[in-house]
């Protein structure tokens, strides 16, 4: 049989253990903060091996990844995803307006548990859409850091994932191509010159996979087709042109394509959607500063 307590008494049990959680739960960032969110699946080795993924890319699980990073920026307030590998950031500006709020109101641990077990969702669905052969047994699933910066530090983030992704897929190009005894003690750079000796292109692989894909959502000028607007109630038709929020999805290299660390602008690149500006970004030339003075 149960043992009834006193409400009061279960009561003050539950305010005493919320107190505790609340020293991590209750963490968050400030209103004016960037929040930065990292996704990187777990244990993805042993996910491809079993899915039979090909190898060093494969199209399949490629663009379920993308798919997966579009979602996040559709329904979980992301203005920005860049993908990579097997991992996903996630940018949050500052919200707008006096009262705007971020997701969560910030908190840490709900950001970080939500988009991690969201990813997951996604990127299962995402699967089955995409063609990758999981197994019914097998899920992937994703582990997730967040943290609050400014501008400059989330700028910093993103090139850094972007130098990464070019790391990764040399070093997968060149397993595939060399044998992972070949690399050893081998540098990006190194590698690179032993895939194109061995007659490969590093460079006909898709840019998505050389350099990472960025989905952003952004304010479009969208006008409707006539047949759209018939089925609009005449008191709320448009009669001109609207602002929409849309989510576009680009993959390339070069700071013709937007990535941050060949663009001289790249925080405005990443902020507001500005045209890149070729040339080495602030955040990469304090690097080097730090770098240098490490030695």
């Amino acid at each position: 049989m149960a043992t009834l307590i006193p409400r009061h008494v279960k009561d003050a049990l539950g305010t005493a253990v919320k107190a505790l959680e609340a020293v991590e739960s209750d963490r968050a960032a400030g209103r004016g903060d960037v929040i930065v969110a990292r996704l990187d699946g777990r244990a993805f080795h042993t996910f491809v091996h079993v899915a039979h993924c090909a190898k060093p890319f494969d199209d399949a699980l490629t663009a379920a990844m993308i798919e997966t990073a579009r979602q996040l920026v559709e329904e979980q307030g992301a203005r920005v995803a860049y993908v990579q590998s097997d991992e996903i950031s996630l940018l949050f500006p500052p919200p707008a307006g006096e009262r705007g709020e971020h997701p969560f109101g910030g908190r840490y641990q709900k950001l970080a548990s939500t988009l991690a077990s969201a990813a997951t969702a996604y990127l299962s669905l995402a699967c089955r859409v995409c063609g990758v052969p999981v197994p019914s047994h097998v899920v992937a699933t994703f582990d997730c850091r967040v943290f609050a910066t400014d501008r400059a530090g989330a700028t910093a983030a993103f090139a850094w994932r972007e130098l990464d992704c070019v790391t990764n897929a040399v070093s997968s190009v060149a397993r595939h191509v060399l044998g992972h005894a070949a690399m050893h003690k081998k540098g990006t750079a190194a590698l690179l010159a032993a895939v194109a000796a061995a007659d490969v292109d590093f460079s006909a692989y898709p840019a998505a996979n050389r350099s990472g894909t960025y989905v952003r959502r952004c304010a479009t000028l969208c006008a409707l087709d006539d047949e759209t607007v018939a089925d609009i109630p005449v008191a709320h038709r448009p009669t001109e042109p609207f602002m929409r929020n849309l989510v576009v999805t680009r993959a390339g290299e070069g700071a013709a394509r937007g990535l941050l660390h060949r663009a001289a602008n790249a925080e405005a690149v990443l902020f507001d959607g500005a045209a890149p500006v070729e040339g080495s970004p602030p955040c990469l030339a304090a690097a080097e500063g730090a770098a240098a003075a490490d030695i």
